[in-house]
C-alpha cells in the first residue's frame, strides 16, 4: 500500500470516478492518506460527491506520474478519522473551522490496482 500512496504522493492531483444516477462524474482531489495500510480522501458533506459516494460505493480513481498511470478500482466506506486527515492536511483546519462537521472522510477498500506504462501492465499490486 505505501507503494501506491507514494504515487498517490507524487502525482499531487489523482482523478475520482464516481456515478449520478447512470452518468459518470470524474473530478480532480489532492488529499489522500495511509493509515493502518489503507487509503483514505476527504470532501465536503455538502457537495455533489458525496452525495454520489453515499448512494453508490464503487469508484475508480486514475492518477499520472511522469509517464506512468495508476488505476484503482475500489469501493468506498465513511470512516471517522477528521483529526487524521486535517493534521496530514493542515490547510484543511482553516477550510474547515467552525464547520468540522461538514468534512468527511473515506477509506478506499480495493477491488484492483494497476500500473501503466502507455502500452501495458506494468504492475498488478496484491492488495
Amino acid at each position: 500500500m505505501q507503494e501506491i500512496y507514494d504515487f498517490f504522493q507524487n502525482s499531487g492531483v489523482y482523478f475520482l470516478a464516481t456515478l449520478d444516477n447512470d452518468a459518470p462524474k470524474v473530478r480532480p482531489f489532492h488529499t489522500i492518506m495511509l493509515k493502518d495500510d489503507k487509503l483514505y480522501f476527504q470532501t465536503d458533506k455538502n457537495k455533489d460527491v458525496y452525495r454520489e459516494l453515499k448512494n453508490n460505493s464503487n469508484i475508480q480513481i486514475c492518477a499520472l506520474y511522469g509517464d506512468l498511470w495508476l488505476r484503482i478500482s475500489a469501493n468506498v466506506f465513511e470512516a471517522n478519522l477528521k483529526d487524521d486527515i486535517m493534521n496530514e492536511y493542515p490547510d484543511l483546519k482553516i477550510t474547515y473551522k467552525g464547520k468540522k462537521d461538514s468534512l468527511k472522510v473515506f477509506g478506499l477498500d480495493i477491488i484492483d490496482a494497476k500500473l501503466y506504462s502507455y502500452d501495458k501492465i506494468i504492475k498488478q499490486f496484491k492488495v
